[in-house]
Order: structure tokens, then sequence, then C-alpha cells
């Protein structure tokens, strides 16, 4: 399965090469380069609006998950990994566009490097994926 995956990330991203394996995420993955720049009070505090989004995600108060990840990248905006937490949020509110901007965001913060790269072009498969207005899912599946 972990094969599968990294071929269809590459093939949907356009890159050549492969991920680490992301099976286990925390396997062969390193931090990305905007955790690094984190002083440990910046990381506690994130760490705090972390649980709270996902907290509420659990809660399905998806509007105020929204607003703590706001708040998030307004504390650390050069953080990827806040970019990839809003982007799941907009998947599940079906803003896809605002979801891909944001993946693309984590992405180049990330250097594509790290967990949060590894999720957001896992994300990004899952978009292009979506069926279309007029498209079933197996009509995108196909045409993956």
């Amino acid at each position: 399965m972990t094969y599968f995956v990294r071929v269809e990330i590459n093939f949907l991203m356009g890159q050549k090469g492969t991920l680490p394996n992301i099976s286990n995420p925390t396997n062969n993955l390193t931090e990305d380069p905007s955790e690094k720049q984190l002083s440990q009070d910046q990381k506690s505090k994130l760490k705090i609006y972390n649980d709270l989004i996902l907290q509420l995600d659990s809660e399905q108060k998806y509007d105020q998950a929204l607003e703590y990840c706001n708040k998030a990248i307004q504390f650390a905006p050069f953080r990827a990994k806040s970019y990839n937490n809003r982007a799941q949020i907009y998947r599940i509110l079906d803003q896809d566009v605002k979801a891909r901007e944001d993946l693309e965001t984590c992405l180049n913060l990330s250097d594509n490097q790290g967990i949060a790269a590894a999720q957001a072009l896992i994300q990004l498969g899952s978009l292009k994926m979506k069926p279309g207005p007029s498209q079933s899912k197996a009509e995108a599946i196909e045409y993956f």
C-alpha cells in the first residue's frame, strides 16, 4: 500500500522520486524546516491551539476550529503545519479552493520536507480524486 501511495502522490504532483515510507508518518520523516524556527514558548502555545482545534473538530464545531486555525497562523505565519491543519478543516467544509491554497502554502513553507509535507501531498491527492460537479466517484477514480 505504501508504494501505491508514493507513486500516486508523485503522479499527482508531477514530481519524480519518492517520498519516505508514509505508512507510519513518524517513520523516516523529519521535522519540517518551519518547525525548527519555533521557540519553545511558541511550540507550547501552538500545542494549545492544536489541542483546541482537535477537540472542536471531534465535536464537529468546524467554524470554531477554523477560528483557532486562523489564530495559529496569525501567531506563527511561517509554520507549515498550521496551514495543513486549516486545509483539513476547509476540506470538511467543502471549501476545496481554500484547502488547495493552504496545502500549497504548507508545501512551500516546509520545503516539501517532513510530516506536514507528506500530509499535504496526501490531502492534495484526495482533492484530485474528488469528483467534480458532473462526475461520479467512479469516473473521478477512473480518470485518476
